[in-house]
């Protein structure tokens, strides 16, 4: 028996080998790619081309223009852009059938790095199948247990242990332990650990950018070891190349004061100092300076969920207003003394979500090798994927209990230290 296998304008007939095997399971991908696009052009329809799928009502502007250049008749095309419509139109709804499916639909964002992972023979099976089970949403958390029917309620567990081993209790009501709050630092059995996940993550890409940076590169990355506080930086040599602690302080005053305090009684003002200490504490995860051509660069990273496509855009916003007041005092000085002042986000989602084209955008202006974006890249999100994994076993062996333990014995051969007294 022969097989014929079209490639590209030439056909190829073989007996049965690997390759037509492999032409068969890439053929079946593109079947069910083009089954789920198929979906997302029906969902279009209904909810865009004819609202609410009323049919004997006059068409929507954007469908009157699809039906008058004809688009939808190339199959294949026009579910690609039905997705990509309604992914960005973001109206509540998945594109296709679930979230899970417009995640890994989702082009630019580093899917197959994600295919190289769980193809991966080398990564522990446990592993894979944790990446496996966050993606699609099944992820054996407190949400997901309430959903199952194996718990009551979904209140986090890790911080209610958390107050409890600092000899307090929880007042009011406890937040639900999603797979977002046990990856982020707002969950205290986990602050630590994802804390260290975002160090790791942040300072081996700026070690990247630094070793792969060109030859004519003056730009100079400030801590590359670890972040510090803008008073720290600000007493540094090359920060006071840019300008004196108090020339920015005077610049960034009035932003900084316009943020609230919290701690701050109605009645009582806030004297200025405590803004000023509290403006010089922040921390910066990075700072590129280019004194030959006077370039002013703040870096900061962002670990975030990313299973929605705003992921990126809503990571940027909140860095942005993090930094408002630094930022808005760097570019008041800057206009004066003739510097460029710019900031630089990275955003890494937890599942290994890495936007292409904003990633090379900021490699470019950090002066790096074009050839080198890719492999950075690819090293970055394997980087985040180790790292959710880490947060993972963090999260059930402090469920299970192994915190506190004595150890040392024979059956702690091979474990990972996560945190504390912490293995895995």
């Amino acid at each position: 028996m022969t097989f014929e296998v079209q490639k590209g304008d030439t056909t190829v007939r073989s007996v049965w080998t690997n390759s037509v095997r492999n032409a068969f399971r890439r053929q079946a991908g593109w079947a069910k790619l083009q089954k789920v696009r198929a979906t997302a052009a029906t969902q279009w329809t209904t909810r865009v081309w004819y609202r609410h799928n009323q049919r004997w009502l006059q068409a929507s502007k954007e469908g009157a223009e699809a039906s008058k250049s004809g688009s939808f008749k190339d199959e294949r095309e026009w579910g690609r852009k039905c997705f990509e419509d309604l992914d960005h139109r973001r109206m509540g709804r998945p594109a296709t059938s679930t979230w899970s499916t417009d995640f890994l639909l989702r082009e630019g964002s580093s899917r197959e790095e994600i295919g190289k992972w769980l193809k991966n023979k080398s990564i522990p099976w446990q592993r894979r199948r944790r990446l496996l089970q966050v993606v699609t949403g099944t992820f054996p958390c407190g949400q997901q247990l309430v959903k199952y029917g194996y718990k009551d309620k979904a209140e986090c567990i890790l911080c209610k242990k958390a107050h409890e081993e600092n000899g307090g209790s929880w007042k009011g009501v406890l937040p639900k332990e999603t797979i977002g709050h046990i990856q982020s630092a707002g969950c205290l059995g986990q602050k630590e650990v994802v804390t260290a996940a975002h160090n790791a993550c942040i300072r081996e890409l700026l070690q990247e950018i630094e070793v792969h940076g060109k030859a004519d590169r003056h730009m100079k990355l400030l801590t590359l070891e670890k972040e510090s506080s803008l008073g720290s930086l600000w007493d540094q040599e090359q920060c006071a190349q840019f300008c004196s602690k108090d020339e920015l302080w005077e610049a960034a005053k009035e932003e900084e004061m316009k943020i609230p305090w919290k701690e701050a009684q109605e009645e009582l003002p806030v004297p200025e100092d405590q803004y000023q200490e509290r403006f010089w504490r922040r921390r910066l995860d990075g700072i590129g300076l280019d004194t030959v051509n006077r370039e002013f660069l703040a870096i900061e990273f962002k670990r975030t969920q990313d299973m929605r496509s705003n992921y990126a855009e809503e990571a940027t916003k909140v860095a942005q207003k993090q930094y408002s007041s630094l930022l808005e005092g760097l570019r008041a000085v800057g206009q004066v003394k003739g510097w460029q002042t710019q900031q630089i986000v990275f955003v890494g989602g937890t599942c290994g979500s890495v936007h292409v084209e904003s990633f090379n955008k900021n490699m470019k202006a950090l002066g790096v090798l074009e050839s080198k974006w890719n492999p950075i890249r690819q090293k970055l999100v394997r980087r985040l994927l180790e790292e959710q994994d880490k947060v993972l076993r963090s999260y059930f062996a402090q469920k299970g209990g192994t915190r506190g333990q004595r150890r040392g014995g024979a059956h702690d051969q091979g474990r990972e230290h996560v945190k504390w007294d912490m293995y895995v």
